[in-house]
């Protein structure tokens, strides 16, 4: 999940709230882009850091709190920063001398979709209620939102359905549905980088492809905040049977994260499994 997650993610912020004609000419999966911004590539952003922080916390035994939540955060920032955090987190990393007053600063009642791109990881736990109820906690850390939660909490039971062989790509929107998540399946043109928007894009990218490389491709297609949908969608999809895993070698082979690589996001990918069985 989190490999794929972070391959995903890094393609994906190349284009990122590029131009159109950008993407119509570049989206090709032989390599990675600069972040217009940031200047940086290869490089997962705060989608996957976000995620490993969470999948971090699950494997410790500390309690599931919105301290520790906030402090997961806090602290995996400043071992690794990366690019691609909202301006209000960044500025609260920079400015909070703790985790303590990082949880103060960074609360909001915001629906972006900066709450769900990191909870596929809570799909590997086997109860639903408690996927949620953790989904929403995580969530209110930084997005006080209910439309930002009910977010949240799709994604990580999208995760736990093709973890658990509960639902297939085909019918992952009556599993959802019926577990009280509330979407719209259906997008089209850019995607903002609101919760609304990005799930909606997801799901559509979902119902379209059975091949990761596909699924990237889409995810970028729509413009907008392209390296969420990429991790998001592509996270989801390598958790289903169906699905090829077929990203490119290239895009494998030209990461570049020294410190919380590849090799350490295996390792966590392959410790959360564990927690099926």
């Amino acid at each position: 999940m989190l490999v794929e997650m972070a391959i995903a993610d890094a393609y994906g912020a190349g284009f990122e709230f590029v131009a159109q004609d950008i993407i119509r000419t570049h989206n090709d999966l032989s390599g990675y882009r600069a972040h217009a911004l940031s200047g940086e590539s290869a490089c997962y952003t705060d989608d996957t850091q976000m995620s490993l922080a969470l999948a971090e916390l699950m494997l410790s035994d500390k309690p599931w709190d919105s301290e520790t939540i906030a402090a997961a955060f806090y602290d995996t920032y400043h071992r690794d920063p990366v690019h691609g955090y909202a301006k209000r987190l960044q500025q609260a990393f920079t400015e909070a001398p703790n985790a303590k007053a990082f949880a103060r600063l960074v609360k909001t009642d915001s629906f972006g979709n900066g709450a769900m791109m990191r909870a596929l990881p809570l799909g590997y736990l086997a109860d639903e209620q408690k996927i949620m109820s953790r989904a929403e906690l995580q969530a209110r850390v930084t997005h006080d939102h209910d439309i930002a939660v009910n977010a949240a909490k799709c994604i990580a039971l999208a995760t736990h359905a093709g973890l658990y062989k509960k639902a297939t790509l085909d019918t992952l929107p009556d599993y959802l549905t019926d577990l009280g998540c509330v979407f719209d399946a259906q997008w089209e043109g850019p995607v903002r980088a609101i919760s609304e928007d990005t799930l909606s894009a997801v799901l559509m990218v979902l119902s379209q492809s059975r091949s990761l490389s596909h699924i990237l491709e889409l995810s970028v297609n729509f413009g907008g905040d392209t390296d969420s949908v990429a991790a998001i969608s592509c996270g989801i999809a390598s958790c289903y049977d169906e699905v090829e895993k077929d990203l490119p070698q290239a895009l494998i082979a030209q990461f570049d994260h020294p410190h919380y690589g590849l090799e350490y996001l295996t390792n966590i990918d392959l410790r959360l499994d564990a927690l099926k069985r």
